[in-house]
């Protein structure tokens, strides 16, 4: 379900791609020399926090008045219905809980910057039904497409790697930790395609 991000295409929808630039993308899936994560069946949202309270963005509008704590949430329409409604409000307290409890005010301030950053993230699981059905309720972050909004209220890229470390220490304490009734807290994982074997197959796609 795309929101700010928007949706994510894949090779079939990369209309930009040359055919030499996608023959090479499988060549090296053939070698074993790509990395991947994996595209989760949920709804994208962007989360952030400040006085001690988390916020959640959908869309630029959100983002730009410093996101939804749980009252906004409980005051707003979703398309989705009731339910879809409750599962982000369930979400953003699992979220404030997260940081409340794994993180220190002196690593909170550097994370998010007084609510100045978003981060990149996809809701899933059970009460987030969309094609695929998962079994456990999550927050997953993704590893690129966080932002920050300027003080005059622009939308950049973020690119920071001591953000970076510091939301990697969340997800690690995090994911250590059994939560019953609570959405877990999780990272993309990056992996490595394995090589092929023989190049057969890659060979007949190269053809066609």
């Amino acid at each position: 379900m795309s929101g700010l991000a928007g949706h994510l295409p894949s090779l079939t929808e990369s209309w930009k791609l040359s055919f030499g630039e996608l023959k090479k993308i499988l060549s090296l899936s053939s070698q074993g020399k790509l990395e991947f994560t994996e595209k989760v069946d949920g709804a994208n949202a962007y989360f952030s926090f400040h006085d001690g309270k988390g916020y959640i963005s959908r869309n630029k509008s959100d983002v730009v008045s410093g996101g939804k704590d749980i009252e906004g949430l409980k005051q707003r329409e979703f398309a989705g219905g009731e339910k879809i409604k409750e599962t982000f409000i369930n979400a953003l307290k699992s979220f404030e809980d997260a940081i409340r409890n794994s993180l220190s005010t002196k690593e909170i301030s550097k994370l998010f910057e007084n609510g100045t950053i978003f981060y990149n993230a996809e809701i899933f699981g059970p009460s987030m039904v969309n094609v695929i059905n998962y079994d456990k309720d999550s927050i997953s972050f993704h590893n690129t497409g966080h932002i920050k909004i300027t003080e005059d209220k622009k939308i950049i890229p973020l690119d920071s790697l001591t953000t970076s470390s510091l939301l990697d220490k969340l997800v690690k304490r995090e994911e250590s930790k059994e939560k019953p009734g609570k959405f877990s807290i999780h990272k993309d994982a990056i992996i490595k395609l394995k090589e092929l074997n023989k190049d057969k197959d890659l060979n007949i796609a190269k053809i066609k």
